[in-house]
């Protein structure tokens, strides 16, 4: 692993624990805004890891689409919920 892959795993790392405490702090349970959450923290930080080499940068694309279709899921879920209080 080179040191600015092992960099990124750090900034994730300590972005993803920090938000963790925070959650704790303030005694967030709802799961979906949790996942939510560290979603879009990850595709931030995946979008400011422009200096990682080509082979990386195409591996964490794949990892975007992921995350993207999964953040889609849960916001279709979250708003079916809303439209439809029955379910």
């Amino acid at each position: 692993m080179t040191a600015t892959v092992e960099r990124y795993i750090v900034a994730l790392s300590v972005v993803l624990l920090g938000t963790s405490v925070f959650f704790v702090c303030i005694d967030e349970t709802r799961l979906g805004l949790c996942t939510t959450v560290y979603i879009v923290e990850v595709l931030a930080l995946n979008q400011v890891a422009v200096h990682m080499s080509a082979a990386v940068k195409k591996r964490l694309a794949v990892v975007d689409r992921i995350l993207v279709v999964l953040f889609t899921c849960i916001a279709l879920v979250e708003v079916s919920r809303i439209i439809l209080p029955v379910l």
